[in-house]
């Protein structure tokens, strides 16, 4: 994974021949971090290096094929039509929820989607193409005259993969275009099939194609979602019967937004420590807007040269992005919309998976039903005391960071102290957020640049001595003594990491001391 100067002019296509260091892809071992090292090893990905314009000099330029010239060519110009109408977040959004490009979404609009359980609406995937697929099978209604019913999915089936082109052709794009593609086929064939047997039909030749992507957590997810879809909507929609048909519509996207999520929960919470309670709210929320959003997109790349259409499709749009925006920021501040803290063995997934999905699906107080709620009381159990641990616990933890970087957790409190000043505690915020995921609490950040004495004042006190260049962190029974290396003229800066003298160095990962 090269990463190149921004200020560089290179294109796609340019061939340069650098002088650097690569170095392998490695985690820093804090709590609650992204799991890099193996996201990027099952990419096929394992080595980094970061290029800045001295060491790189550009040699010369091969063309892109044909057709990856063609699809450069239309993603651009739809990204032209999408900028000239919209502008800000919502041109953001659009971006992101039509064309799979989250480059211009800033942090607060992620963290909404994330802290509303909303995160996969953002990457396109089996709801973006269900939706299109329904707006192309309306469309294409109206054309029967001319074409037959089967030439008609053949198009739209060629049109989903070209689509799937356009967005990044990430995994799941393609289970969900791949999945749709046989699910056609087989109505085309006339033949007697099961969906979910498609479903595993596809896996199984993406897996046989591309074995990494079973460690994708995309993958994961979409797979366990649409299981979800397949095992237990029809269950969960006989749990409420509404006679009322705009209350049997919402009942009905909830249930399936509730479905889709009951195989996903125990691995969301596994992977990202945290759980969106209005999930469901924000799921149907945008259930409806999405869709709207979409056909609007779809139509205005059609119509954007006819301008009485053109201007009823940017309104369409506008309205529909903002929105979308505004009801996710009013979920995220919502009291209690996010819980914190889920840290527990992976054995759990599974444990948990099955059980709610029994729980759900068979018949209540049978003999079986009692067994499988009793596995899944026990899992809850167990997690939500390891939660409560987490919440509640003390601690003193070093990380692994170019500064000096140290927090006490007293209770919901976390005293955050870095061995330099503001513009270093915000580059060192990124490990604070996650480590807040698995260690919840208010962070208050404390600089000890030249300080020397007593730095915090809780249930034990917190002292940070420094003489005769030797800097000691004191607290209970624990004396930390913090060695730093030297630079030498010709080593790189980032490899400047504080050391403690016993057992390790931080550089294996973030010390605890409780």
């Amino acid at each position: 994974m090269f990463y190149i100067d921004s200020s560089t002019n290179y294109k796609e296509g340019d061939r340069l021949v650098a002088t650097t260091r690569l170095t392998p892809i490695e985690n820093k071992g804090n709590p609650g971090e992204f799991d890099q090292e193996n996201y990027w090893k099952n990419q096929g990905v394992r080595l980094t290096t970061f290029i800045s314009n001295q060491d790189v000099k550009w040699v010369d330029y091969k063309a892109p094929i044909l057709l990856d010239k063609w699809l450069a060519d239309l993603h651009g110009h739809l990204s032209s039509v999408l900028s000239e109408n919209l502008s800000g977040q919502e041109l953001a959004l659009a971006q992101a929820l039509i064309l799979g490009d989250k480059s211009l979404l800033n942090k607060e609009t992620k963290s909404s989607f994330s802290s509303t359980g909303a995160m996969h609406v953002l990457a396109v995937s089996g709801m973006h193409i269900a939706l299109i697929l329904q707006l192309l099978l309306i469309l294409s209604s109206f054309f029967y005259r001319l074409i037959s019913k089967h030439q008609a999915t053949l198009i739209i089936v060629g049109l989903l993969w070209i689509y799937a082109l356009l967005t990044g052709f990430s995994p799941s794009v393609i289970r969900a275009v791949f999945t749709f593609t046989m699910l056609a086929l087989a109505q085309l064939s006339g033949n007697q099939f099961k969906p979910i047997n498609i479903l595993f039909f596809t896996a199984l030749v993406l897996l046989v194609i591309e074995p990494h992507f079973f460690f994708d957590i995309g993958f994961q997810l979409s797979y366990l979602a649409m299981i979800g879809i397949y095992l237990t909507y029809e269950p969960i929609c006989k749990w409420i019967k509404p006679k009322n048909k705009v209350i049997d519509f919402f009942w009905k996207g909830t249930a399936i937004g509730f479905s889709a999520q009951v195989m996903t929960i125990p691995l969301m919470l596994y992977y990202f420590h945290q759980f969106p309670n209005y999930f469901i709210l924000s799921n149907l929320v945008l259930l409806v807007l999405s869709g709207i959003i979409l056909g609007a997109g779809l139509s205005l790349f059609v119509t954007w040269k006819i301008p009485i259409l053109n201007q009823l499709n940017v309104g369409v749009l506008f309205i529909s992005l903002w929105l979308s925006l505004i009801s996710l920021a009013w979920i995220e501040d919502l009291p209690g919309a996010v819980a914190y803290g889920f840290a527990f063995p992976f054995i759990l997934v599974p444990i948990m998976t099955i059980s709610l999905y029994y729980t759900i699906t068979l018949l209540p107080f049978s003999k079986i039903w009692l067994v499988t709620l009793a596995f899944f009381t026990l899992s809850l159990s167990w997690i939500v005391l390891l939660r409560w641990n987490n919440l509640s616990s003390d601690h003193l933890v070093l990380f692994n960071h170019s500064k000096l970087t140290f927090a006490l957790k007293e209770n919901d409190k976390i005293h955050c102290f870095i061995d330099g000043d503001s513009l270093d505690m915000r580059k060192a915020s990124f490990i604070l957020d996650a480590y807040n995921k698995e260690f919840p609490g208010q962070i208050q950040w404390h600089s000890i640049k030249g300080l020397n004495g007593m730095i915090c004042q809780g249930k034990d006190t917190l002292r940070w001595e420094s003489e005769k260049g030797e800097k000691t962190i004191i607290w209970k029974h624990h004396r930390i003594r913090i060695q730093y290396s030297t630079i030498q003229k010709n080593e790189d800066a980032d490899h400047y990491m504080p050391w403690i003298e016993h057992p390790k160095s931080l550089k294996n990962g973030a010390f605890f001391y409780y």
